[in-house]
């Protein structure tokens, strides 16, 4: 998924990662994306969400991470589906 979606990303991104931090596909995922960026050149800084299997909880938090924190570029991973300025890719 990451090298998937390396062609959506620009070089100093700033990327939020919201998972079930408590099942290791999560965290695997998370690797994955982390180290297919790093394998394209991308010097990408991010942030770690944790979420629910609660869809409304999870949206809940998502959205009033983003609306707390501006600095949250372009592209955006989500538990569920994926995001690219806002638009679901996935």
């Amino acid at each position: 998924m990451g090298k998937w979606l390396a062609p959506y990303m620009e070089d100093g991104d700033h990327v939020l990662i919201s998972a079930e931090v408590w099942v290791s596909y999560a965290t695997d995922r998370r690797d994955g994306y982390l180290d297919a960026w790093e394998d394209a050149g991308f010097d990408i800084s991010w942030d770690g969400l944790e979420c629910t299997d609660d869809m409304a909880t999870a949206e809940t938090r998502i959205t009033s991470y983003l609306a707390g924190h501006p600095e949250i570029d372009e592209p955006f991973t989500g538990v569920w589906s994926l995001f690219i300025n806002g638009q679901s890719i996935y």
